[in-house]
Protein backbone atom coordinates (compact mmCIF):
# COMPACT_ATOMS: atom_id res chain seq x y z
CA UNK A 1 0.00 0.00 0.00
CA UNK A 2 2.83 2.41 0.90
CA UNK A 3 4.61 1.63 -2.38
CA UNK A 4 1.45 2.36 -4.42
CA UNK A 5 0.94 5.63 -2.53
CA UNK A 6 4.58 6.63 -3.18
CA UNK A 7 4.20 5.90 -6.92
CA UNK A 8 0.98 7.93 -7.17
CA UNK A 9 2.55 10.86 -5.30
CA UNK A 10 5.64 10.73 -7.52
CA UNK A 11 3.56 10.81 -10.71
CA UNK A 12 1.40 13.65 -9.37
CA UNK A 13 4.41 15.76 -8.40
CA UNK A 14 6.14 15.07 -11.70
CA UNK A 15 3.05 16.08 -13.66
CA UNK A 16 2.82 19.28 -11.60
CA UNK A 17 6.48 20.31 -11.89
CA UNK A 18 7.44 19.13 -15.39
CA UNK A 19 5.62 19.46 -18.72
CA UNK A 20 4.42 16.00 -19.71
CA UNK A 21 3.74 14.12 -22.94
CA UNK A 22 1.58 11.01 -23.09
CA UNK A 23 3.45 7.87 -24.14
CA UNK A 24 2.07 4.75 -25.81
CA UNK A 25 4.04 1.78 -27.14
CA UNK A 26 2.70 -1.53 -28.47
CA UNK A 27 5.06 -4.43 -29.13
CA UNK A 28 6.79 -7.44 -27.66
CA UNK A 29 10.03 -9.11 -26.62
CA UNK A 30 11.67 -12.55 -26.60
CA UNK A 31 14.70 -14.00 -24.85
CA UNK A 32 18.02 -14.06 -26.67
CA UNK A 33 19.69 -17.47 -26.33
CA UNK A 34 19.56 -19.63 -23.22
CA UNK A 35 17.81 -18.99 -19.92
CA UNK A 36 19.74 -19.38 -16.66
CA UNK A 37 17.55 -21.25 -14.17
CA UNK A 38 18.12 -21.25 -10.40
CA UNK A 39 16.55 -23.91 -8.20
CA UNK A 40 16.47 -24.49 -4.46
CA UNK A 41 14.97 -27.89 -3.60
CA UNK A 42 15.20 -30.07 -0.52
CA UNK A 43 13.44 -33.43 -0.24
CA UNK A 44 11.98 -34.90 2.91
CA UNK A 45 14.65 -37.62 3.02
CA UNK A 46 17.47 -36.27 0.87
CA UNK A 47 18.91 -33.10 -0.60
CA UNK A 48 17.65 -32.56 -4.14
CA UNK A 49 19.94 -31.06 -6.79
CA UNK A 50 20.04 -27.30 -6.61
CA UNK A 51 21.99 -24.39 -8.03
CA UNK A 52 21.76 -23.07 -11.56
CA UNK A 53 21.71 -24.50 -15.05
CA UNK A 54 21.70 -23.06 -18.53
CA UNK A 55 18.73 -24.37 -20.46
CA UNK A 56 16.87 -23.83 -23.67
CA UNK A 57 13.53 -22.11 -23.44
CA UNK A 58 11.31 -19.29 -24.58
CA UNK A 59 10.29 -16.27 -22.56
CA UNK A 60 8.17 -14.04 -24.81
CA UNK A 61 5.87 -11.13 -24.01
CA UNK A 62 3.35 -9.03 -25.90
CA UNK A 63 2.46 -5.82 -24.12
CA UNK A 64 1.19 -2.26 -24.12
CA UNK A 65 3.28 0.41 -22.42
CA UNK A 66 1.37 3.43 -21.07
CA UNK A 67 2.94 6.37 -19.31
CA UNK A 68 4.16 9.95 -19.21
CA UNK A 69 7.27 11.58 -20.58
CA UNK A 70 8.52 14.52 -18.47
CA UNK A 71 10.89 17.21 -19.75
CA UNK A 72 13.45 18.24 -17.13
CA UNK A 73 16.00 20.06 -19.29
CA UNK A 74 16.40 21.58 -22.75
CA UNK A 75 20.18 21.19 -22.78
CA UNK A 76 22.71 18.55 -21.89
CA UNK A 77 22.73 14.79 -22.33
CA UNK A 78 19.77 14.06 -20.03
CA UNK A 79 16.65 15.76 -21.32
CA UNK A 80 13.70 13.82 -19.92
CA UNK A 81 12.47 11.15 -17.53
CA UNK A 82 9.52 8.82 -18.04
CA UNK A 83 7.36 6.60 -15.87
CA UNK A 84 5.24 3.93 -17.54
CA UNK A 85 3.03 0.93 -16.83
CA UNK A 86 3.42 -2.36 -18.71
CA UNK A 87 0.31 -4.50 -19.32
CA UNK A 88 0.26 -7.65 -21.41
CA UNK A 89 0.66 -11.39 -21.90
CA UNK A 90 3.73 -13.54 -21.20
CA UNK A 91 4.56 -17.03 -22.43
CA UNK A 92 7.30 -19.12 -20.85
CA UNK A 93 8.32 -22.61 -21.88
CA UNK A 94 11.54 -24.31 -20.79
CA UNK A 95 13.27 -27.06 -18.84
CA UNK A 96 13.99 -26.86 -15.14
CA UNK A 97 15.24 -29.80 -13.04
CA UNK A 98 14.52 -32.30 -15.88
CA UNK A 99 10.92 -31.07 -15.95
CA UNK A 100 9.68 -29.23 -19.02
CA UNK A 101 7.17 -26.56 -17.95
CA UNK A 102 4.96 -24.13 -19.88
CA UNK A 103 3.31 -21.04 -18.37
CA UNK A 104 0.67 -18.65 -19.73
CA UNK A 105 0.78 -15.43 -17.70
CA UNK A 106 -0.72 -11.99 -17.38
CA UNK A 107 1.96 -9.31 -17.10
CA UNK A 108 1.87 -6.19 -14.90
CA UNK A 109 4.87 -3.87 -14.50
CA UNK A 110 6.19 -0.39 -13.79
CA UNK A 111 9.30 1.14 -15.40
CA UNK A 112 11.18 4.41 -14.75
CA UNK A 113 13.61 5.65 -17.43
CA UNK A 114 16.18 8.36 -17.97
CA UNK A 115 16.12 9.60 -21.58
CA UNK A 116 19.30 10.82 -23.27
CA UNK A 117 18.80 13.38 -26.04
CA UNK A 118 15.46 11.74 -26.80
CA UNK A 119 16.91 8.88 -28.83
CA UNK A 120 18.22 6.49 -26.16
CA UNK A 121 16.94 5.58 -22.70
CA UNK A 122 18.08 3.52 -19.71
CA UNK A 123 15.56 2.27 -17.20
CA UNK A 124 14.85 0.05 -14.24
CA UNK A 125 11.55 -1.58 -13.45
CA UNK A 126 9.68 -4.41 -11.88
CA UNK A 127 6.37 -6.17 -11.84
CA UNK A 128 4.81 -9.60 -11.73
CA UNK A 129 3.72 -12.47 -13.95
CA UNK A 130 0.37 -13.89 -12.86
CA UNK A 131 0.00 -17.49 -14.14
CA UNK A 132 -3.35 -18.31 -15.72
CA UNK A 133 -2.37 -21.92 -16.51
CA UNK A 134 0.76 -24.00 -16.58
CA UNK A 135 1.64 -27.53 -17.63
CA UNK A 136 4.42 -30.01 -16.88
CA UNK A 137 5.93 -32.62 -19.18
CA UNK A 138 7.43 -35.74 -17.51
CA UNK A 139 6.58 -34.67 -13.94
CA UNK A 140 8.55 -35.75 -10.89
CA UNK A 141 7.47 -39.35 -10.13
CA UNK A 142 7.80 -38.62 -6.41
CA UNK A 143 4.75 -36.39 -6.58
CA UNK A 144 1.58 -38.46 -6.82
CA UNK A 145 -0.37 -35.23 -6.84
CA UNK A 146 0.81 -34.62 -10.40
CA UNK A 147 -0.69 -37.83 -11.72
CA UNK A 148 0.83 -40.40 -14.06
CA UNK A 149 0.39 -38.89 -17.53
CA UNK A 150 3.31 -37.33 -19.41
CA UNK A 151 1.67 -33.91 -19.56
CA UNK A 152 -0.27 -32.48 -16.62
CA UNK A 153 -2.05 -29.10 -16.72
CA UNK A 154 -3.02 -26.83 -13.84
CA UNK A 155 -5.53 -23.99 -13.72
CA UNK A 156 -5.42 -20.81 -11.67
CA UNK A 157 -7.14 -22.33 -8.61
CA UNK A 158 -4.66 -25.18 -8.51
CA UNK A 159 -1.73 -22.74 -8.79
CA UNK A 160 -3.06 -20.78 -5.79
CA UNK A 161 -3.22 -24.02 -3.80
CA UNK A 162 0.26 -25.19 -4.83
CA UNK A 163 2.26 -22.01 -4.23
CA UNK A 164 2.56 -19.59 -1.32
CA UNK A 165 2.47 -16.67 -3.74
CA UNK A 166 0.50 -17.38 -6.96
CA UNK A 167 2.53 -14.85 -8.98
CA UNK A 168 6.14 -14.42 -10.09
CA UNK A 169 7.75 -11.04 -9.26
CA UNK A 170 10.44 -9.78 -11.60
CA UNK A 171 12.97 -6.94 -11.86
CA UNK A 172 14.60 -5.71 -15.04
CA UNK A 173 17.14 -3.31 -16.54
CA UNK A 174 16.13 -1.81 -19.90
CA UNK A 175 17.95 -0.11 -22.77
CA UNK A 176 15.80 1.59 -25.44
CA UNK A 177 16.67 3.18 -28.75
CA UNK A 178 14.16 5.16 -30.85
CA UNK A 179 14.11 5.41 -34.64
CA UNK A 180 11.70 8.20 -35.54
CA UNK A 181 9.33 8.27 -38.53
CA UNK A 182 8.16 11.80 -37.64
CA UNK A 183 7.95 14.00 -34.54
CA UNK A 184 5.56 11.70 -32.69
CA UNK A 185 5.84 8.18 -34.20
CA UNK A 186 8.89 5.94 -33.76
CA UNK A 187 10.14 2.39 -33.86
CA UNK A 188 11.49 1.47 -30.44
CA UNK A 189 14.04 -1.34 -30.19
CA UNK A 190 15.15 -2.51 -26.77
CA UNK A 191 17.34 -4.91 -24.83
CA UNK A 192 16.42 -6.15 -21.35
CA UNK A 193 18.14 -8.08 -18.58
CA UNK A 194 15.30 -9.69 -16.61
CA UNK A 195 15.37 -11.64 -13.36
CA UNK A 196 12.23 -13.64 -12.60
CA UNK A 197 12.04 -14.35 -8.86
CA UNK A 198 9.67 -17.29 -9.45
CA UNK A 199 7.34 -18.85 -6.91
CA UNK A 200 7.74 -20.75 -3.64
CA UNK A 201 6.03 -24.11 -3.33
CA UNK A 202 3.53 -24.48 -0.49
CA UNK A 203 5.15 -27.66 0.83
CA UNK A 204 2.57 -28.18 3.56
CA UNK A 205 -0.19 -28.38 0.96
CA UNK A 206 1.79 -30.47 -1.55
CA UNK A 207 3.03 -33.00 1.01
CA UNK A 208 -0.53 -34.10 1.78
CA UNK A 209 -0.63 -35.88 -1.60
CA UNK A 210 2.99 -36.91 -2.15
CA UNK A 211 4.83 -40.13 -1.40
CA UNK A 212 8.09 -38.21 -0.94
CA UNK A 213 7.32 -34.56 -0.35
CA UNK A 214 9.47 -31.46 -0.47
CA UNK A 215 10.68 -29.62 2.59
CA UNK A 216 11.50 -26.65 0.39
CA UNK A 217 11.20 -25.81 -3.29
CA UNK A 218 11.61 -22.49 -5.09
CA UNK A 219 12.89 -21.36 -8.47
CA UNK A 220 13.96 -18.26 -10.36
CA UNK A 221 15.42 -17.43 -13.78
CA UNK A 222 17.68 -14.87 -15.47
CA UNK A 223 17.35 -14.02 -19.16
CA UNK A 224 18.47 -11.46 -21.73
CA UNK A 225 15.69 -10.28 -24.06
CA UNK A 226 15.34 -8.19 -27.19
CA UNK A 227 12.17 -6.46 -28.33
CA UNK A 228 10.55 -4.00 -30.69
CA UNK A 229 7.44 -1.84 -30.57
CA UNK A 230 5.68 1.05 -32.26
CA UNK A 231 5.81 4.11 -30.01
CA UNK A 232 3.65 7.23 -30.09
CA UNK A 233 3.83 10.51 -28.17
CA UNK A 234 7.51 10.72 -27.27
CA UNK A 235 8.78 13.96 -28.89
CA UNK A 236 11.94 14.02 -30.99
CA UNK A 237 13.33 17.16 -29.34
Amino acid sequence: MKIKLFILCFIFLAKTVFPADFELAVGGSVNLGSIMNFTSAVGASEERPEGFQMGSGINASAMVELGHHYRVSTEGAVRTISVSVDLGYNFYSGERDTIFSTYHNLLFGLVAKVNFNNFMALGIGGGAYMPLTFSLNHPDPDLIILGESDIVSFNMDYIKAMYKNPFMPYVKLVWDNYIYFNEKWALKVDATVLYNLGMVLDTESINRGATVGYEKYSFSALSIEVGASIAFGRPMK
